[in-house]
């Protein structure tokens, strides 16, 4: 993982808040990692937990459902 540069691109969708996005991004990603996935699938997760948090606001997600959020 280390060494490598990942870039992934993120859904269009409406940004009402940003506050917490950077930290959603975050738990996706160490989740993620922590869970044994590869890169690839970690980057996806923090983008989604990222995307997922802007829509709402205050630094609220609308996550459901756990599984919601680890779109591979």
């Amino acid at each position: 993982m280390f060494g490598t540069l990942l870039q992934r691109g993120s859904k269009k969708v409406p940004d009402v808040d940003t506050t917490g996005a950077g930290d959603a991004f975050d738990a996706g990603f160490i989740h993620a990692w922590l869970s044994g996935e590869n890169a690839q699938t970690c980057l996806a997760a923090g983008v989604t937990f990222g995307s997922l948090a802007v829509q709402a606001a205050g630094g609220t997600a609308i996550l459901r459902d756990p599984e919601q959020g680890l779109i591979t």
